[in-house]
């Protein structure tokens, strides 16, 4: 991974497939779900994509990967950082 003080810091690492999901949960309560299908797909030299922004005082609290069509907490793959 290429951190720099312009990409900041890296809340989570995860393998996904096109027919998978990915949620993203902050402190502050915001959830977001996104199709992995939807995400760029970037080159080795890049920085990555952000998928969500988190304000100074907040923080990523957890990263699942989840299956398209699973909407059970208890099926997802969960991480907090």
């Amino acid at each position: 991974m290429n951190i720099t003080e312009r990409t900041g810091k890296l809340a989570a690492l995860k393998l996904v497939y096109q027919n998978e999901d990915v949620m993203i949960i902050n402190s502050k309560g915001i959830i977001i779900r996104i199709p992995v299908s939807e995400i760029s797909i970037t080159g080795r030299n890049t920085q990555g994509v952000i998928l969500m922004r988190v304000e100074e005082d907040g923080e990523i609290v957890a990263v699942a990967k989840v299956e398209e069509d699973v909407d059970d907490v208890d099926k997802m793959d969960v991480d907090k950082p």
